[in-house]
């Protein structure tokens, strides 16, 4: 019986409940910050992709008051094996890993980035899915947060 139960792999259904809770996150952003009462200040900025990724197109909802913003990302290229999308937080041109983005499907992603409050910009690699300290792959998207 021991060994049945440690051929089972939870890795499936923790990415899927992380990807629901990332959306659910953005879904509660969207709507706490969308009344017409004069609320929170949200920017939503469309977003393209590099030379190295063309294709790529989605958006980036920031909330500055929350120091957040929800990136979610369309027709993004293949990953080679072991490889995962990888947000980056910019400020004075260094990199900071905000984690691997969760698929929402064969081609589209979403990432929660938080405490962006001097953040430069946000920028997207695909790169080993074990190497989260500086990014190694081209970046395939950027996207400034600032004027």
């Amino acid at each position: 019986m021991r060994g049945a139960l440690s051929s089972i792999r939870p890795w499936p259904a923790v990415a899927v409940a992380a990807a629901i809770v990332a959306l659910l996150l953005g879904w509660n952003i969207v709507l706490q910050t969308s009344d017409d009462t004069g609320g929170e200040q949200v920017t939503t900025l469309a977003v393209t992709g590099t030379p190295d990724a063309p294709g790529v197109s989605g958006r980036v909802v920031y909330v500055p008051d929350e120091d957040t913003a929800v990136v979610r990302l369309n027709n993004l290229p293949p990953l080679d094996p072991g490889d995962a999308y990888q947000l980056w937080v910019i400020r004075d041109n260094v990199p900071q890993s905000a984690g691997l983005f969760e698929q929402t499907g064969p081609t589209q992603a979403v990432q929660v980035a938080e405490g962006l409050s001097d953040a430069d910009a946000l920028a997207v690699t695909a790169q080993p899915r074990t190497s989260r300290m500086v990014p190694e792959g081209p970046i395939l998207v950027q996207a400034p947060l600032s004027g």
